[in-house]
């Protein structure tokens, strides 16, 4: 019995817990080269200095031909971002008169960005998905006004269970 409930238990609170987000989302490789070409740094790819736009373009170019091997953006930017293909010198970004860097640490300093504003945009925008008992007329009733009502129902279970009455 007790197996069983458990299972059930874990089972029933991962239908209730918010998807996660996706590690091959490729929202997070598009805001990457995005933020490559918004920046106003300089791109030293192979010797040679180019703006920003163009290495947005250069790196939308790669990744445009290896999307199909490219799941996520760290795989972005480990094969495709931070080093060149044809030579295996490492890209270097240099913004606003700091000293240059390789690309593969700025790109992930901008990754680690965009996740901890996804996290708390994700927070606030979506709420944990409810089951349709906890739903007054197709909106969603708060989770705080659920947790007692859950508890008052389970806690008697739970107890019983725990004590091996």
């Amino acid at each position: 019995m007790r197996p069983t409930f458990i299972i059930f238990a874990l089972i029933a609170l991962l239908a209730w817990m918010p998807q996660a987000v996706s590690a091959a989302d490729p929202a997070e490789i598009e805001y990457l080269l995005h933020a490559i070409g918004q920046s106003d740094c300089v791109f030293t790819r192979n010797g040679k200095d180019h703006t920003a736009t163009e290495a947005e373009d250069h790196l939308r170019m790669k990744y445009s031909r290896t999307k199909s091997r490219i799941k996520t953006a760290e795989a972005f930017i480990d094969r495709l971002a931070s080093e060149s293909s044809w030579t295996g010198k490492p890209y270097t970004m240099c913004c606003a008169n700091d000293q240059p860097e390789p690309s593969k640490q700025w790109l992930y300093h901008k990754l680690k960005q965009y996740r901890q504003h996804s996290r708390l945009r994700l927070r606030r925008d979506f709420p944990l998905p409810l089951p349709a008992p906890f739903s007054r007329g197709g909106k969603p009733v708060c989770c705080v006004k659920i947790l007692p009502a859950v508890l008052r129902r389970w806690w008697p279970l739970a107890e019983f269970l725990r004590r091996g009455d």
